[in-house]
């Protein structure tokens, strides 16, 4: 069971990622910090489902911690959840890929595979 669940805080880790990123594109933002940025802030359905991805995987990732090493549960959701960012964000946003970005998701691949092959 453990590991269904260290998928999906994967999964709305990097999806709040992505839809925070289309909620900044769309969200015309004051200059000032004040009542007119938070209401921007607040009003933007994309931040406000971003938040609320966060949150679920906060709360699925706290259970884990329960019954996962901190040393192999953080690497693990941070090196995959930017994996499918850096997939998603070229896929989704057009964003661009470069061989200095490939290269870096190649180490961290290899990174996640020597985590996996020492548990």
């Amino acid at each position: 069971m453990i590991y269904p669940l260290l998928a999906l805080t994967i999964v709305l880790n990097a999806s709040a990622q992505l839809i925070l990123k289309k909620g900044a594109n769309v969200t015309e933002m004051p200059g000032r910090f004040g009542s007119e940025w938070f209401h921007s802030f607040v009003l933007n359905p994309y931040i406000l489902s971003g938040i609320v991805l966060y949150g679920l995987s906060f709360f699925i990732y706290f259970r884990l911690l329960k019954e996962l090493d901190l040393s192999f549960a953080s690497p693990v959701v941070m090196a995959s959840a930017f994996i499918l960012v850096y997939i998603f964000s070229a896929s989704l946003l057009g964003e661009t890929i470069t061989l200095y970005k490939v290269a870096g998701l190649a180490l961290i691949i290899s990174g996640l595979i020597v985590m996996f092959a020492g548990r």
